[in-house]
């Protein structure tokens, strides 16, 4: 009986050091992913500043690539939790402020997907580039991976837009 409750006391303290063990690491890894993103808040930012020229299509460039940066992150980030409202939300669209729905039109999601200035998909077959897009917006996927990162009170209009440039994508899919 002594043997026994040594090796449950033994088997506990194990159970504990796995258990310290993990969270430390799950903390560490936290840290990182904070600090990785911290770091591409910064070089966009300091990119920003640099472009502060009077080309023209440097707020383009600025909402092209902001576009792509929302979305790795919110790719990547597991912390976000009912926090992304529908305004902050990278929809395929090139208009300052967007606010209504009606601003995601064919022409308008066709405009962003394949702008010039779009640097993540040079080199890119059209194919290639709406395969890669309506894997963000296909609805069963974006429900999953999305919803959790909406702010429940922005959730319907913003899954509603997302069904509109998936369907918009799935159109494109179909022109030649």
């Amino acid at each position: 009986q002594e043997e026994f409750a040594r090796r449950q006391q033994e088997e506990f303290a194990r159970r504990q050091q796995e258990e310290f063990a993990w969270r430390q690491q799950e903390e560490s890894e936290r840290r990182q992913r904070e600090e990785s993103e911290r770091r591409q808040r910064e070089e966009f930012a300091q990119r920003q500043q640099k472009e502060q020229s009077h080309d023209p299509h440097d707020h383009i460039r600025r909402v092209l690539e902001l576009y792509e940066l929302k979305w790795s992150e919110l790719k990547t980030n597991k912390t976000l939790s009912n926090i992304v409202g529908f305004h902050e939300f990278p929809f395929p669209v090139l208009a300052n402020e967007f606010t209504d729905l009606g601003e995601i039109t064919l022409d308008s999601v066709r405009g962003f997907i394949f702008h010039p200035l779009r640097c993540s998909t040079a080199g890119k077959t059209r194919k290639e580039i709406l395969k890669a897009e309506l894997l963000r917006w296909h609805p069963d996927k974006f429900d999953t991976l999305m919803h959790p990162k909406i702010r429940e009170v922005d959730w319907s209009r913003t899954k509603e837009a997302a069904g509109l440039v998936a369907r918009w994508i799935t159109h494109l899919m179909t022109e030649r």
